[in-house]
């Protein structure tokens, strides 16, 4: 997203907050975008509308494989949870 960098500075784009020596509160602001296509429902009454979210488009030489992810808490040997994501359309 380019357009990160030209926003103005009317906002502060973080907020910081320290809690203790070690330990910082982060709050980020980022300004997204969101395609939507819009048009007329089929079928249905005057005036109502239909909105399609198209998926994203894959970043230059990303492979949609698939993966398994496993959730660790610090201090602790054994997993929280595990589990099998697969990314690619269903067919």
């Amino acid at each position: 997203m380019s357009e990160l960098g030209l926003l103005p500075n009317k906002s502060k784009p973080h907020d910081l907050g320290y809690l203790t020596a070690d330990t910082v509160d982060i709050a980020i602001e980022i300004d997204l975008t969101e395609r939507a296509l819009v048009r007329p429902r089929a079928a249905a009454e005057p005036g109502a509308l239909e909105i399609i979210h198209p998926p994203e488009p894959l970043a230059a030489g990303w492979v949609q494989k698939p993966e398994r992810w496993t959730l660790y808490m610090r201090g602790y040997v054994e997993p929280l949870a595990e589990w099998d994501f697969d990314p690619r359309p269903v067919t």
